[in-house]
């Protein structure tokens, strides 16, 4: 049960980026938030998860937060389409993955 609401937040998270990637605040997840830690940051394997997609240790504005960077699409298009293709591809693993259950 514990791993089916991380695999639903992480659903969530990628299903929003992917829905609008221009969208800064769906791109950042604050590591000390509560919410983060009790449905993912908990888990083994959570937070490497998110490293595996992409996501990079950050602090914005003094907050530590794992950052998933958009590149420039007006000048490097074959950049952005990898990181997009990324996150697509992560949420069809989170989507199969729900689907077995």
């Amino acid at each position: 049960e514990a791993q089916r609401g991380a695999v639903g937040a992480l659903h969530v998270i990628f299903s929003q980026i992917c829905s609008h990637p221009e969208e800064a605040n769906f791109r950042r997840v604050r590591r000390d938030h509560p919410k983060f830690n009790q449905d993912i940051g908990q888990y083994p394997g959570g937070k490497e998860f998110l490293i595996a997609a992409g996501f990079q240790l950050a602090e914005i504005d003094g907050v530590p937060s794992f950052l998933s960077k958009e590149p420039n699409l007006e000048t490097d298009m074959d950049r952005w389409s990898e990181w997009f293709d990324l996150l697509k591809a992560t949420l069809q693993i989170l989507d199969d993955h729900m689907k077995k259950r």
